[in-house]
């Protein structure tokens, strides 16, 4: 009796051996599944990212060869204007201007007055 316990103790033992194994490859096969999984889904949302971008940028190209739009910009950058057409240019009132510049020349000189540097540091400090 004693020869089949040592071998039903040696199978055991080497039963839990190789369950063991069996485990930890099954657990690091499962690890890198889930990772490679992970990588996967980055990916798809990179892409998905990358597709609302390209079709973003088709439709500015589309929107930039318009002539509605090349002609903006003839109007706007390059002083252009269709042969039809009269353009007329409105200055703003110099009585305006004259009124604003003077309240910024008041401004100017209340803030350039200067004071002793004792009353600044009194000011600064007490008021």
């Amino acid at each position: 009796m004693g020869k089949k316990s040592f071998f039903s103790i040696l199978f055991a033992i080497s039963g839990i051996i190789v369950a063991g194994y069996i485990s930890y490859f099954a657990f690091m096969e499962n690890k890198r599944s889930r990772q490679i999984e992970s990588e996967i889904n980055n990916l798809r949302t990179e892409a998905e990212k990358l597709s609302q971008n390209n079709r973003e940028m088709s439709e500015k190209i589309s929107y930039f060869e318009t002539s509605e739009f090349q002609e903006r910009v003839a109007k706007e950058k390059l002083n252009l204007q269709k042969e039809d057409e009269s353009v007329a240019v409105i200055k703003s009132s110099p009585v305006l201007r004259n009124k604003q510049s003077e309240k910024e020349i008041t401004a100017t000189k209340e803030f350039m007055v200067q004071k002793p540097n004792w009353e600044k540091w009194w000011d600064y400090f007490f008021k």
